[in-house]
C-alpha cells in the first residue's frame, strides 16, 4: 500500500481530519491533502511532523514510515523514473500516431466541405436564377404557381419570396 493511501486509511481510522493533522504538524491542509492524493511525497522533515502530529499507536506510526521509505529510496526513485518514462514514450508514440492520422482526418474533412461547398454554390445559384425568374411573373401567376409547386417542399421559399417583393 502507498504512503498516501495509507496516511488517509489511518486518518479516516482514527478519525482525523486533514485541517487537524494542519493544525498539529504546522502543514497546509493543502499540503496533506495532496500527499494522501498521491499528489506528493513529503520529505523526511515533513514526514516526522505528521508522524509526530498524528496521536495514532506506535506500530502505525512504523507502518507509515516504512511506507513512506519504500517511495523515497533511491532504488524506487530510480524505479518509478524508468516507469514514467516507458510511460511517456509509450504516450508520445501513441500521440504521434493520432496526429498522423487526425492529419489525415483533417485533409479528407476539408476536402468533403470543399465538395459541400462547391454543392452550395451550384444550388444557391440555381435558387437565384429561379427566383429572378419567379420574380419575372404576375403576382396571381405566382400564386398559382405556388400552389403547383410541390418539388422539394420550395413552397415556404416562394412564399417568402412574395413576402418580400
Amino acid at each position: 500500500m502507498t504512503f498516501g493511501t495509507l496516511l488517509k486509511l489511518t486518518m479516516k481510522k482514527h478519525k482525523i481530519t486533514g485541517k487537524d493533522l494542519s493544525i498539529f504538524s504546522n502543514l497546509t491542509e493543502g499540503f496533506i491533502s495532496d500527499i494522501k492524493n498521491e499528489k506528493t511525497i513529503p520529505r523526511e522533515q515533513n514526514l516526522n511532523k505528521i508522524i509526530e502530529a498524528l496521536k495514532i499507536p506506535l506500530h502505525e506510526k512504523v507502518e507509515l514510515q516504512i511506507a513512506w521509505e519504500k517511495i523515497s529510496s533511491p532504488k524506487n526513485f530510480v524505479k518509478r523514473f524508468e516507469e514514467l518514462e516507458a510511460d511517456f514514450n509509450i504516450l508520445s508514440s501513441f500521440y504521434i500516431v493520432n496526429d498522423v492520422q487526425n492529419s489525415t482526418a483533417i485533409k479528407k474533412s476539408i476536402l468533403e466541405l470543399k465538395r459541400d461547398n462547391q454543392v452550395l454554390k451550384k444550388e444557391l445559384e440555381f435558387l437565384r436564377l429561379y427566383k429572378e425568374f419567379f420574380l419575372l411573373l404576375s403576382e396571381d401567376d405566382m400564386k398559382y404557381l405556388i400552389t403547383k409547386i410541390t418539388f422539394f417542399n420550395k413552397k415556404d421559399y416562394f412564399k417568402k419570396l412574395l413576402n418580400t417583393k
